[in-house]
């Protein structure tokens, strides 16, 4: 939202320190946290933005004497009443106060942004488990119970500090990385299972979808200059994605790292298209299917015949380039489907068969 300024206009920002005054919005509940005069540039948005102010927060304008004040909420902003006072705004917080306020706000910015997301991520579960009739509720009893009580323990108990705040949203999906490991686990020390998944960091070497960052002065062809278009639609860095057959590297389950556009600098290939770095040494694929890729990277490697079983060749596959006509995107594939991919050749190739228009080839999707 646009502000009007002239010169002297100014602005404060307060934070909600709980119900004193009369009313939600009475000046008593907040205190005021910074200010400063208004810019030529200055909006509502560069405002919050330049603060990181979390929900619940209020930004007051004072403008040729008139004062109004805005309810800063997750995507807009509210005008609200009743707020002022003859007091007018100090706008340079105490120098002590400012280093401790700015920490806590911006670790409770990324707690609202976390718990958001795993919302989301819960709604989403559920969507596909208990409001789906296929589904097989008591055979699902001890998932769904695993992910009721992850998003439970990690909005109502859990004291995140900040870095853990940040390794959570480094995922699309944060309430299966906790999750997961409380199924597996089975036990009611859930604290103890958070602190493994910090400590160990297990999940950025997992088959778990990755988000994709961009900076806020990023333009929109900026953006879209980090997708690429693959077999089944567009990609991005952080996708979870899956080589198609008859090529080399085929059918390996692999997180895109980046893409270098066809035509800049940092292309390296003579393919037409784009080149994808995919790394290939995330996925947990089962015993048999181990073998099974152990032997095909052998192959490619010149020697048909490992030396041994479980050892792969001396071949580099955390950083392979793949055109985009060689891979398929597989980041919101239902969990059987990806079990069938981390479990056996053949059902893989069916699935990309099926993905490629073969409809009848992988019946289960």
């Amino acid at each position: 939202m646009e502000v009007a300024k002239k010169e002297g206009d100014v602005y404060a920002v307060y934070k909600f320190d709980g119900f004193h005054g009369a009313n939600a919005f009475s000046r008593e509940n907040y205190s005021q946290i910074t200010g400063g005069p208004l810019t030529a540039d200055d909006t509502l948005d560069t405002i919050r933005a330049r603060h990181s102010l979390p929900p619940t927060s209020v930004i007051e304008l004072r403008q040729s004497d008139e004062l109004t004040a805005w309810y800063v909420d997750r995507a807009a902003f509210s005008k609200i009443h009743g707020f002022f006072t003859e007091q007018a705004p100090t706008l340079v917080p105490p120098p002590e106060y400012e280093p401790a306020f700015y920490k806590n706000m911006e670790r409770d910015s990324l707690r609202d942004e976390l718990i958001q997301r795993l919302t989301d991520n819960l709604q989403d579960y559920l969507d596909k488990t208990v409001n789906n009739e296929s589904i097989n509720l008591a055979g699902a009893a001890p998932q769904v119970a695993a992910y009721a009580t992850a998003f439970y323990f990690a909005t109502e108990e859990y004291s995140f500090d900040k870095s853990e705040l940040e390794y959570l949203l480094l995922f699309k999906n944060p309430l299966s990385v906790i999750a997961d490991s409380f199924e597996v686990a089975g036990v009611d020390d859930h604290s103890e299972i958070m602190h493994e998944i910090f400590d160990t960091e297990d999940a950025l070497h997992s088959n778990y979808a990755l988000m994709s960052y961009h900076t806020a002065d990023e333009t929109l062809s900026d953006q879209k200059a980090l997708t690429a278009i693959c077999r089944n639609g567009e990609i991005l860095p952080g996708d979870t994605v899956l080589s198609i057959k008859d090529i080399d590297y085929s059918c390996l389950v692999g997180t895109v790292l980046y893409i270098d556009k066809a035509g800049t600098p940092d292309h390296q290939t003579d393919n037409d298209g784009d080149d994808i770095h995919v790394n290939f040494m995330v996925a947990e694929y089962s015993e048999n299917r181990m073998l099974e890729i152990q032997d095909m990277l052998w192959d490619l490697d010149g020697r048909p015949t490992p030396p041994k079983p479980g050892v792969l060749p001396p071949l580099d596959i955390d950083d392979v380039i793949m055109a985009p006509d060689m891979l398929i995107r597989i980041t919101d594939v239902e969990r059987e489907v990806m079990t069938d991919i981390l479990d056996s050749g053949k059902k893989t190739e069916a699935f990309c068969d099926h993905v490629l228009g073969d409809k009848e080839a992988y019946p289960q999707t």
